[in-house]
């Protein structure tokens, strides 16, 4: 297919074979799904670990570290409710995407997405057009099959043969006679965006067998079934209130597994600046308070003259928090900004454990934070003040503060982040989590030495409970060869040492990668050496040796080795190794079987044999998937079969 040179500022996307080209002052960035891997940016190759891939007729880009670095930007993966999700940091930008969810967060907007991120091997794939727009690509529809920037459409259209067109014809002007002027009629009231609504259903069974003593067995015998249901409704109100509903539900026959059937119901309301959510909260508001915390409650926010006001009220249920007791909450907190960089903020905190007997370990705990923040985007700098007083029944009132500062500088090539933290030793916060009693002061600087090289460096020091650890890293990445663009090369190295009044711990890692591409096949090798002399002078030793090599046998037949030992002695026999032998066929497209053969060996009871065949079968279409594994593993004594069954559906 021949395709003419795209002008700057231009995007295009072909979706019916699944290419997508950007160009704009600042990057032209080619992406192709498939077997490609790689991403081009300013005529620089980059390999990404998994290829982008089409699903339901959208592109899917992986967030993978690589992409992060050509970008400039961060990517931070969480878990959100048992399932991976993605914060993208950038200048201008902070978007937030979940496995599943057709929808994202851009800064503090929701908003709905054409396909659900989904994993793609170890990343998170997220549609290409959104991420690129938002990171400001500013690109648009433009007729189903394209994307145009609107600063260029234009200039789009020049590159198209003028054939392609009729030409416009002027408009002729009519004469028509005075008429008497009538009153305009008044403008029809404005509908409310209609609501959609997406459901998704998964349904596994686990069947588990052991032919002998459990105790000497990797795995659990059982035989449950897993299913989860999830209801999304995303449309506005006639009173204007755009509406952003979740329903997660779960169920189990698995009884020990049955604590972490934990449902949610999220309701968010929007209407201008003002915002609403209601029952499910998981409030993220800093360091040292309010981080992450799930309740149920309601919280009201709104912006006014460059302040937002925000209030949390609710419980904790026991089943929330694994706990004896059910929790009050209560938050308040007031932002202010002011200009386009400073940013000042107060919060305060409460819980109260209530309906349990006293001799519970009940808290009473209130904590305020202080936040003043300056960010100028290549430049932004943090300080977080905050103070607690808690007390448990029976108990007297302990009062303690802790204090975080970060920093952070960006520079074309170049990447500077400090942080420091000291934490009282009786500081409590119910609502966050940290580690009383800890100073951690840390500088690192991330440089792009050239188009292909990557270097890290920096320092960290951390003194708790008496002892005094300062670690000292240094990473470098690169594809070395402009020829073999494919190959890349990663070295980490890192000296620690830990003191404390009894003498000194030293420990000395080091990591060396390689990867290259031969024709159709990949080999990646990993060689890690771990050295610690304790504070008793004794010297432990650990290496490790990993190799895999991933071959596209034939258009549809792939294959893949895998080796693995360690030793915890340079001279010593390998005290185990792993090796993994696995066949892929493409029945067709996202139609898959696999067989797998495995040994491992550490010469004890866990030796073992394995023998595993699977199916899947992933429907763009209907956006369902199944899923089917059975796997024999032989022990010494007894042998294990397991059963596998999983099925989703996406609506």
């Amino acid at each position: 297919m021949m395709m003419t040179r795209t002008p700057k500022n231009c995007v295009c996307l072909f979706v019916a074979v699944g290419l997508f080209y950007f160009s704009t002052a600042r990057a032209q960035i080619y992406v192709e799904s498939g077997s490609s891997s790689a991403i081009i940016v300013d005529n620089t190759e980059i390999i990404l670990d998994v290829a982008p891939a089409t699903r339901g007729g959208e592109l899917f880009v992986p967030l993978t570290d690589d992409l992060a670095a050509v970008l400039g930007a961060e990517f931070e993966y969480y878990d959100d409710g048992g399932r991976a999700a993605a914060k993208v940091t950038m200048p201008g930008a902070s978007l937030s995407f979940t496995e599943g969810a057709a929808v994202y967060s851009s800064g503090s907007v929701e908003k709905a997405l054409r396909g659900a991120p989904f994993m793609l091997g170890p990343w998170l794939a997220v549609p290409a057009a959104v991420l690129f727009q938002e990171i400001g690509y500013d690109a648009e529809f433009a007729d189903g099959n394209k994307f145009v920037s609107k600063k260029s459409r234009s200039a789009f259209v020049e590159q198209i043969p003028e054939l392609l067109f009729l030409p416009e014809a002027e408009p002729t002007k009519i004469e028509e006679p005075e008429k008497a002027a009538v009153e305009p009629e008044a403008a029809p009231a404005r509908k409310p965006a209609p609501f959609q609504y997406t459901y998704e259903n998964s349904f596994e069974y686990k069947n588990n067998k052991i032919s002998g003593d459990a105790a000497k067995s990797s795995i659990q015998p059982e035989s449950d079934g897993y299913n989860k249901f999830n209801l999304r409704a995303v449309g506005e109100l006639a009173n204007g209130y755009g509406i952003s509903a979740a329903l997660r539900t779960s169920s189990t026959t698995n009884g020990d597994f049955r604590q972490g059937e934990v449902n949610s119901l999220t309701v968010d309301a929007t209407r201008g600046n003002t915002l609403l959510k209601f029952y499910d909260l998981n409030p993220k508001i800093s360091r040292f308070v309010m981080r992450n915390y799930q309740m149920q409650g309601f919280q009201y926010g709104r912006t006014s003259g460059g302040i937002t006001t925000s209030v949390m009220i609710g419980r904790t249920p026991k089943r929330l928090y694994e706990s004896l007791y059910t929790r009050n909450v209560i938050a308040a907190r007031v932002e202010k900004r002011a200009g386009a960089a400073w940013r000042y903020s107060a919060t305060h905190a409460r819980i109260d454990d209530v309906r349990y007997p006293e001799i519970t370990d009940r808290h009473e705990n209130s904590v305020t934070t202080f936040t003043v923040g300056y960010d100028t985007k290549p430049f932004n700098v943090s300080v977080e003040r905050a103070m607690s007083a808690d007390r448990v029944f029976h108990g007297e009132s302990r009062r303690a503060d802790a204090t975080r500062i970060d920093v952070k500088r960006m520079a074309r090539n170049l990447m500077f982040i400090g942080n420091y933290e000291q934490i009282g030793n009786e500081f409590v916060s119910e609502t966050a989590f940290f580690t009383p009693g800890r100073r951690e002061f840390s500088a690192f600087v991330s440089a792009r030495l050239n188009p292909r090289t990557t270097a890290t460096t920096g320092g960290k020091s951390v003194l708790y409970l008496g002892e005094n650890t300062e670690t000292i890293p240094f990473q470098i990445s690169s594809q070395p060869f402009a020829a073999r663009k494919k190959m890349k090369l990663a070295m980490n190295l890192s000296n620690e040492k830990a003191r404390n009044s009894t003498g000194s711990k030293l420990t000395e890692s080091r990591q060396f990668s390689v990867s290259d591409w031969f024709g159709g096949t990949k080999l990646a090798l990993n060689f890690d050496r771990r050295v610690q002399k304790s504070y008793q002078g004794e010297l432990n030793f650990r290496t490790n040796f990993k190799a895999q090599a991933t071959s596209k046998l034939t258009d549809r037949l792939t294959g893949t080795f895998q080796f693995r030992q360690e030793k915890r002695n340079p001279n010593q026999t390998p005290i185990s190794r792993f090796y993994r032998a696995r066949l892929e066929y493409e029945l067709k497209e996202w139609n898959d079987v696999g067989l797998t053969f495995e040994r491992y060996y550490n010469g004890t009871e866990y030796d073992r044999n394995c023998v595993e065949a699977d199916y899947r079968l992933l429907d763009n279409i209907n956006d369902s998937e199944i899923a089917i594994t059975y796997g024999f593993h032989n022990y010494a004594a007894h042998n294990e079969n397991r059963i596998g069954l999983k099925y989703s559906y996406v609506r």
